[in-house]
C-alpha cells in the first residue's frame, strides 16, 4: 500500500508522505483500505491549488507563489518607479507599480488648479523581466488607478508575465516610459501569508457566488469569491471603504 502514496501530487507528498507512510506501514493492506488512499489521491490532485497564499494587492495564488522582498525603487529626473507587490507563481507572475511624479509649478496658469502637463499618467511602451540571462516580456500592461494633486501625479500599473523560473530569487525588472528606462531589482521569497480553504456557495436567480480561500492580513478578513452567471455581470460586489491606495499620500 506505501506504493499509493505515489499517487499523490509532490506538494501534498512533502507535507504528509512520512505520516501517512508511517501509518501504513503499520496497517494490514485491505481492499478498502487501497480505494480510501486511491480516492484520496484523486481528490488531492483535483485540488491540487486549493492550499494558497494571500498576496496584498494582488489577490490568492497557489501555495509555492513568491513575493516580493523590501520595496525597490528608483528614480530618473522627477519621477520615481516603486515596486510594490509581486507575485510569481506556476501560473504566471504578476508585478505592481507605483509611480509619482513631480508636480511642474511653472506649468500652472494663474488660478489653475492642477497641472495639466503632470494630470496625464505614465504611459508604458514595454515591460520584460530579466532572469538568470533570460529575458521574459509582459503579456500584459494595464494601468489600474490614477490621480493627480498639487503633489503630482500619482498611477500603478499591473504588469502579467509568464511564469518565471522556480528557483530565481532575484531578476531585474525592465519598464520603458517615454524616453526613459527604469530597472529596479527584484528579490523574491516564499508568499508569508497562508490562506486557508473555504467551502461556501449560494445562489440567488441563476447567480452563483462561491468563497474559496480566507487570509487574515492587518486585522483584515480577504474572501476569495468565484461567481457564475448566465449572463455579463457589471458589478460583482461593492467594497468596502479602504485607505488611500498611494503609500505616499497620507
Amino acid at each position: 500500500m506505501k506504493h499509493l502514496v505515489r499517487l499523490y501530487p509532490r506538494r501534498w507528498r512533502r507535507r504528509y508522505e512520512a505520516e501517512i507512510s508511517a501509518l501504513v506501514a503499520r496497517e494490514r493492506p485491505t481492499i478498502a483500505g487501497i480505494v480510501d488512499l486511491i480516492r484520496g489521491a484523486l481528490d488531492a490532485r483535483a485540488h491540487a491549488w486549493d492550499d494558497s497564499v494571500y498576496v496584498p494587492m494582488i489577490g490568492f495564488r497557489p501555495a509555492g507563489t513568491r513575493t516580493l522582498t523590501g520595496v525597490p525603487s528608483v528614480e530618473h529626473e522627477d519621477t520615481r518607479l516603486t515596486v510594490v507587490a509581486v507575485a510569481a507563481s506556476p501560473l504566471g507572475t504578476d508585478v505592481l507599480v507605483e509611480w509619482h511624479r513631480a508636480a511642474d509649478a511653472t506649468a500652472c496658469a494663474p488660478g489653475q488648479y492642477l497641472a495639466q502637463s503632470f494630470a496625464t499618467p505614465p504611459a508604458l511602451s514595454s515591460a520584460a523581466l530579466h532572469v538568470r540571462g533570460t529575458q521574459v516580456m509582459a503579456e500584459l500592461i494595464a494601468l489600474r488607478a490614477h490621480g493627480s494633486s498639487t503633489h503630482g501625479t500619482h498611477a500603478l500599473h499591473k504588469m502579467r508575465f509568464p511564469a518565471i523560473d522556480a528557483a530565481a530569487t532575484a531578476m531585474i525588472l525592465r519598464i520603458r516610459e517615454a524616453d526613459h528606462e527604469f530597472s529596479p531589482e527584484v528579490v523574491l521569497a516564499p508568499a508569508p501569508i497562508h490562506a486557508r480553504r473555504v467551502r461556501a456557495s449560494a445562489t440567488l436567480e441563476n447567480i452563483a457566488i462561491r468563497a474559496t480561500a480566507a487570509a487574515w492580513h492587518e486585522d483584515e478578513l480577504t474572501l476569495n469569491l468565484e461567481v457564475t452567471a448566465p449572463l455579463a455581470l457589471g458589478q460583482v460586489g461593492s467594497a468596502m471603504p479602504e485607505r488611500p491606495t498611494f503609500g505616499t499620500i497620507s
